[in-house]
């Protein structure tokens, strides 16, 4: 298998096609139950959920891979053949009202050879779970800068990028392995259920709150984040 580094991340070719392929059907699924008149229209709102979807979701894997580095790890992105499956059938049968971004997951490997000088041959529960998490609070972090931008963007693309980061946090919470979240949850069961309790929160409070409202749930994640920085012990 390829790989390739992009400035000082390694990405595979089969996590190319992974990427390509979640960013395509999920946005398929979005504009799914869209009422346009023309193909046209379906067109341009695919291509913009598109963009809009790309761009959240290799943010989000990129803050992943630079964290894992800290760690001496990398993380590639994986796509979960069930989890696809599944996320497109209800996605179809929902006519695009129900979109699971459950597609996938991020996988965490140790580096060959050493980390700091020391030789390190696993990750603890703790930097596993701290990877995932980073990923997780940038999607929130974007998620509250494009609500903040809201003013001067159009209400489709504020909706629809306010909508796609969020899902990405909240997917990626599930305590299910192999999903993301169970990292997360094995790690730090308060710290998950704090994230995921915000994450909710934003999903239905963001697209029809004050920007009040969106700084006072940012105060919330900027303590989580504080905490998690600062190796602050939870239990």
């Amino acid at each position: 298998m390829r790989e390739f580094k992009v400035t000082n991340f390694y990405v595979s070719e089969k996590e190319i096609v992974f990427f390509l392929v979640t960013i395509s059907v999920l946005s398929f699924l979005f504009v799914f139950n869209d009422d346009f008149v023309t193909w046209g229209d379906v067109l341009i709102n695919y291509v913009n959920v598109f963009v809009l979807a790309g761009l959240s979701f290799l943010f989000f894997q990129l803050v992943q891979k630079a964290v894992a580095q800290i760690y001496g790890a990398r993380t590639r992105y994986v796509l979960w053949t069930k989890g696809f499956i599944f996320s497109f059938i209800v996605g179809i049968a929902s006519l695009g009202k129900l979109v699971f971004f459950s597609m996938g997951f991020t996988e965490i490997v140790k580096y060959r050879g050493s980390r700091l000088g020391k030789k390190s041959l696993s990750l603890g529960e703790d930097e596993r779970g701290k990877i995932i998490l980073s990923g997780v609070l940038a999607s929130l972090g974007i998620a509250f800068l494009i609500k903040l931008l809201s003013p001067f963007l159009s209400n489709n693309v504020w909706v629809t990028g306010v909508s796609i980061n969020v899902l990405i946090a909240i997917f990626n919470l599930i305590p299910v392995p192999p999903l993301s979240g169970s990292y997360v949850f094995v790690w730090n069961r308060v710290v998950w259920a704090i994230t995921s309790i915000v994450g909710v929160t934003c999903f239905f409070l963001m697209p029809v709150t004050s920007i009040f409202w969106v700084l006072l749930v940012m105060s919330v994640l900027s303590v989580i984040t504080f905490l998690f920085m600062m190796g602050f012990q939870l239990v």
